[in-house]
């Protein structure tokens, strides 16, 4: 499936946190910025379910093949929003990966300068249902790849970045109901 389908022959965990021992605190320890979080079903979900949350976990790794899974389960509006910051340096310096109006957005801030990169044009609107994004990090280069759980992985965009490799942290951010 080459071109379509991304390889892990070469995959070395660098972060890695599947939330199923119910623990976020430890192996690795995940840093609450805002709101509340619980690891307690298995996956890592804001407490409430509303507001603004942000949590963290250290991350060197700015050259990386990044995997995350993601459910909608509530029923907010077209303004409530998610995001990874792939590549997370500073408030004014990050990359990420937005789901937002039902589309995943490539986005990066730039010296406190925001800019929607690229989106992809399939959408992952469905309630209750996972979706495994799949993002290969190289120098500029941002490849995202993504799909319902059980589908075929499928390449959806390539873009490239100018916030460089940096990074010292991988963080996720929720706007609204998730």
């Amino acid at each position: 499936l080459a071109g379509d389908s991304p390889s892990l022959a070469s995959f070395t965990s660098r972060v890695y946190d599947a939330f199923t021992d119910g623990d976020y605190t430890s192996s690795p320890a995940w840093t609450v910025e805002s709101g509340t979080w619980s690891a307690a079903t298995g996956a890592l979900v804001p407490v409430p379910q509303s507001g603004a949350r942000a949590i963290s976990t250290a991350n060197t790794y700015g050259n990386a093949d990044v995997w995350y899974a993601f459910k909608r389960t509530g029923t907010g509006g077209g303004l409530d929003n998610s995001m990874v910051q792939l590549r997370y340096v500073d408030a004014n310096n990050w990359l990420g990966v937005r789901w937002a109006w039902g589309m995943l957005i490539v986005v990066e801030k730039v010296n406190g300068v925001e800019q929607d990169l690229a989106y992809t044009a399939m959408t992952f609107t469905a309630q209750d249902i996972w979706y495994d994004v799949y993002v290969q990090l190289d120098g500029s280069s941002v490849v995202l790849f993504a799909c319902e759980r059980g589908d075929t992985v499928q390449r959806l965009l390539e873009t490239t970045t100018s916030t460089g490799a940096s990074t010292s942290a991988l963080r996720v951010r929720v706007s609204g109901v998730i």
